[in-house]
């Protein structure tokens, strides 16, 4: 296969509303997650969601190398089923955010984390 060299040239460039409405919804079911402690190997994720997602179709997952990865379900029903639920990967909790278009990962997105508290011995009055 042959590659011609093309110059670039002063031409705009028109990228339509119908674009644009079509990437975002494309990513509209794609959370940020983010699991504390070292990085996951895809793997491994993969084996979590496949383990513990088990009622959902398997979503699309992508990790970047700074450590957070992007869930891409099916569809909002998908979403919703793992939002409303609080995850731990090797008792390390699983951070998920909604992807904002403008997203820049920063690990302030961490503000909150779910945690699991265990007080033995705690009458049941409090």
């Amino acid at each position: 296969m042959k590659l011609d060299f093309v110059e670039a040239g002063e031409e705009d460039l028109i990228i339509s509303w119908d674009d644009v409405v079509e990437e975002r919804r494309y990513w509209q079911c794609a959370p940020i997650g983010y699991v504390l402690g070292e990085k996951v190997h895809y793997a491994v994720m993969v084996n979590f969601v496949r383990s513990q997602w088990k009622k959902i179709a398997m979503p699309e997952i992508l990790l970047h190398d700074k450590g957070y990865c992007i869930f891409r379900f099916a569809d909002k029903h998908d979403l919703e089923v793992v939002s409303n639920s609080t995850w731990f990967l090797s008792s390390r909790p699983l951070v998920l955010r909604s992807k904002e278009p403008q997203f820049q990962y920063d690990e302030a997105m961490l503000d909150s984390i779910p945690t699991c508290v265990q007080f033995s011995g705690l009458d049941m009055q409090y």
